[in-house]
């Protein structure tokens, strides 16, 4: 059977089990796991269920991931898909319930149902489709489904330590054509001691890595005039606290803050502006403020763009105090020129002069693959010639595993393409979906990848 001749009938398969991967992936989804909750451990058990009915061999790397096989006709050598299954706090404004997962439209919509759920379900059925279409390959296919990649990506750092990494692994965490870069990620908190004032508490956010869609102050109390006018822009209660200012935005993730309306920063904003605060806390706000006129680091003085990557954004995703101290957490996405120690002197200075501590610092510096390795002109080939032949690499502001993980690249389906428009929501926002289509048609790309990447493997072997 040639390419297209096979290419044809895994469409005429994968149309065929339509019904049954949105059922699987409906499941899944409907596991609310978190990360660092017990519901991770619950979705890679169901995973590992799904996996078993199919007929195929699973393994578990304690809590931090859950594998299926898929044995080749030799199995000394591996090729890989790799995803993960935790997710992000579901966070506020939801019009379809996060852990109630629907079909609407073509979509699924659920928390995880994009990132990274609907693309792992995705690759369970491209094991389906090898094995049930009978397509031979020399190499085993190991998918790979990590539970902590939204936090510290300890599912592949333990995997790592204890495995051999496969010979080259397709990331399903990403979009076509492939992303052959990530910018680096700065996280940390700023950090200002609070010694007086009428702010009680203050709170905001859901994720580092998400835009917040709800935050709010609680004052003990507030200028008459300044709350008349704040009740223009925000939610204001006068409860037995105190008087509660409660202010809405819209989530997103962190990469595309855009997409977002980042409620913390419009707190910090009505706070500063309306004379809502006083004595230190009035100062204190007003310090912090400065640091976020916009969502590209130039209040922290650490702007910078690029033509390969675009500009560097930053994104205050967390706010609390805690023990009379107010604490602002930042996540940075710098662009792939941008070196870390160049930012972090940077952002060191502009605090200092600011008056702000920095704390919990963690870098993870930027990943930028050449376009012209083998594995990888493959991979791009294979999509522009069975899904979009206009499709080009890029580089995104996400974190995916395989900042960490050896020979794979982000590839498809589409979970986070900042080029397409979705009719509800995006990965890490409120109503996040997944279009079905575009699954059904990754079935295709990532069986001809597959197919291709073990002939080249195979190939190299023999010369």
């Amino acid at each position: 059977m040639n390419e297209r001749m096979l290419a044809a009938a895994v469409d005429a398969w994968a149309a065929m089990h339509r019904d049954e991967l949105v059922r699987d992936l409906i499941s899944l989804i409907n596991i609310p796991s978190v990360t660092g909750t017990p519901g991770c451990d619950a979705a890679a058990d169901h995973l590992a269920e799904l996996a078993k009915k199919y007929g195929f061999a699973v393994e578990r790397d304690g809590v931090y991931s859950v594998s299926v096989l898929h044995a080749g006709a030799k199995g000394s050598r591996e090729l890989g898909m790799l995803g993960h299954i935790d997710v992000v706090p579901e966070g506020d404004g939801w019009k379809h319930a996060p852990y109630d997962a629907v079909e609407k439209e073509g979509w699924v919509i659920g928390r995880g149902s994009s990132d990274c759920k609907g693309p792992v379900v995705m690759c369970l059925y491209v094991l389906r489709c090898l094995r049930e279409m009978g397509v031979e390959l020399q190499s085993t296919i190991r998918l790979m489904a990590g539970t902590s990649e939204e936090t510290d990506m300890a599912d592949v750092r333990h995997y790592l330590a204890c495995h051999e990494p496969p010979a080259y692994t397709l990331n399903c965490d990403g979009a076509w054509a492939g992303c052959i870069g990530e910018k680096g990620i700065l996280e940390a908190d700023l950090v200002l001691e609070m010694t007086g004032g009428n702010l009680l508490d203050i709170r905001g956010g859901v994720a580092s890595n998400s835009v917040p869609a709800d935050a709010y102050a609680l004052l003990s109390h507030a200028d008459v005039e300044a709350l008349a006018l704040a009740r223009k822009k925000a939610l204001v209660e006068e409860t037995e606290d105190g008087i509660r200012i409660h202010v809405q935005g819209k989530a997103a993730h962190c990469c595309v803050p855009l997409q977002g309306d980042n409620a913390i920063f419009r707190l910090l904003e009505l706070l500063d502006d309306l004379h809502l605060l006083t004595g230190d806390a009035a100062d204190k706000i007003h310090r912090l403020r400065q640091c976020f006129p916009d969502s590209f680091g130039t209040g922290l003085r650490i702007q910078h763009e690029d033509a390969v990557s675009g500009k560097t954004t930053c994104v205050g995703g967390l706010i609390r105090m805690e023990n009379g101290r107010l604490i602002q957490n930042i996540n940075v996405r710098s662009a792939v020129t941008q070196r870390g120690e160049s930012l972090l002197y940077a952002l060191k200075k502009r605090l200092g002069k600011l008056g702000i501590a920095l704390e919990n610092v963690n870098w993870s510096p930027p990943r930028l693959d050449s376009p012209d390795e083998p594995e990888v002109q493959i991979l791009l080939d294979t999509c522009r010639e069975f899904l979009d032949p206009n499709a080009k690499p890029y580089v995104m502001g996400g974190g995916t595993h395989s900042r960490l993980f050896p020979r794979s690249l982000p590839y498809g389906p589409g979970v986070m393409d900042p080029r397409r428009k979705k009719p509800f929501g995006e990965a890490h926002g409120a109503d996040e979906a997944v279009c079905v289509d575009d699954l059904i048609r990754a079935i295709r790309v990532y069986v001809l990848a597959l197919k291709r990447l073990d002939e080249y493997f195979e190939k190299e072997k023999q010369s």
